[in-house]
């Protein structure tokens, strides 16, 4: 993600904020314990920090569809082209119905998931949010095209008659894709990107001031609200989403659970980030590296239950979910945590500095930008050859 504005450096609260954010995805997954309190924000969280960290004003639609193409859509053709790969490998060797519980349709996901994004690849299930977030930045693009290339009043009154539309949808259980982008989804989580690419232009209050005691106070009092009404209503069955089921009850009641939700993690992030640069440099480095944990933890859920039932700690059946039994998650969830997200931190890095694979994994941002440039100086060409046409003709 862009840096909304100068001040914010990778070291600063977004990337810690976005570390909280990827730690609570991934153990909303591995246990329900903690799922009605954290469904009811996390993903309202993703979408707000990526607004925040969009500056969209300053990029041509081009720009925007070749940089989030490349960082976004290409990883997830790259790894849906391993997992559809490696499906087909392990039921040459008889051993897929033993491991997933998703039907196996062999080369025929390809065509499945570019027909309505139905992806055949179990432990890609958290790749949902990625043609999301993809849609979202073109449809903001356009939004703030329509509002004067500003994040205003307009800006937001836009998007969300798009959120309301998208509550529509799923309220009337219409599921609207367009190919593997599911439409839907794209509508609600758009509102979020907008009030996050909003408060980036909001300019700060003359009284805070970045580890000013007062500040440090509000943000101590905002953490401790946010996470008492977060406990005070999580029993309350209209306050928690899931985008993937379509689990959307009530319009007003989620956005407000999701902006006190946003409001608690930023307070914390803001508050980790007053610890010396040493400790907090692990919450930026997990923040600089969400894609990677979004991708690949649950293929580590998927091994650490193939590693338990080889030692018959569980039984064979317990394998072939994408989440652990309820038995498992209530006893191992720590280790799965940490073991997942740091096997899939290990993994992306690998996978990243391998020249060529570093490409296709969304980390060759130089490559990007000179494409970019390139293709808007052959549309800048053709325009001015078109203009000049035009005028020569009349």
């Amino acid at each position: 993600m862009d840096n909304a504005n100068a001040s914010i450096k990778r070291i600063d609260w977004v990337d810690i904020y976005k570390s909280f954010a990827i730690v609570l995805m991934v153990l909303g997954h591995a246990t329900g314990l903690f799922n009605s309190m954290i469904y009811q924000f996390h993903m309202a969280a993703f979408f707000f920090i990526s607004g925040f960290t969009a500056k969209l004003e300053n990029k041509s639609f081009v720009e925007v569809f070749i940089n989030k193409f490349f960082t976004i859509l290409l990883p997830l053709f790259f790894i849906a082209t391993i997992g559809i790969f490696s499906n087909v490998i392990l039921n040459s060797f008889g051993v897929y119905e033993q491991t997933f519980d998703l039907p196996y349709v062999g080369y025929d996901a390809f065509r499945l998931y570019l027909a309505d994004g139905s992806l055949y690849v179990q432990w890609m299930g958290a790749c949902w949010f990625l043609p999301v977030i993809f849609g979202i930045f073109l449809i903001h693009r356009i939004l703030v095209k329509c509002s004067g290339e500003k994040a205003n009043l307009f800006y937001l009154f836009l998007s969300f008659v798009l959120f309301g539309l998208g509550y529509f949808f799923v309220n009337n259980h219409l599921r609207v894709n367009i190919s593997f982008f599911p439409i839907d989804l794209i509508l609600i989580g758009q509102f979020y990107f907008a009030l996050g690419n909003f408060m980036a232009h909001v300019k700060k209050p003359k009284f805070i001031e970045n580890g000013d005691y007062k500040t440090i106070l509000i943000e101590v009092i905002g953490l401790l609200v946010t996470l008492l009404i977060m406990d005070v209503i999580k029993d309350k069955p209209s306050v928690t989403v899931d985008y993937p089921d379509r689990r959307f009850l009530n319009l007003f009641v989620n956005l407000l659970a999701s902006i006190n939700g946003i409001t608690f993690l930023y307070c914390l992030s803001k508050l980790v980030e007053l610890i010396p640069q040493k400790f907090r440099a692990w919450f930026s480095y997990l923040g600089k590296n969400t894609l990677g944990i979004l991708i690949f933890h649950f293929l580590f859920f998927k091994l650490f239950f193939i590693i338990l039932a080889a030692t018959g700690a569980i039984t064979p059946e317990q394998v072939l979910p994408s989440v652990p039994t309820y038995e498992l998650n209530n006893s191992l969830y720590p280790v799965l945590v940490i073991s997942s997200i740091g096997l899939s931190l290990l993994l992306f890095f690998v996978l990243t500095i391998i020249p060529g694979i570093k490409f296709l994994m969304g980390a060759d941002k130089k490559i990007y930008k000179l494409i970019s440039a390139k293709v808007n100086g052959w549309i800048s060409s053709a325009k001015e050859r078109f203009n000049k046409k035009f005028v020569e003709k009349n």
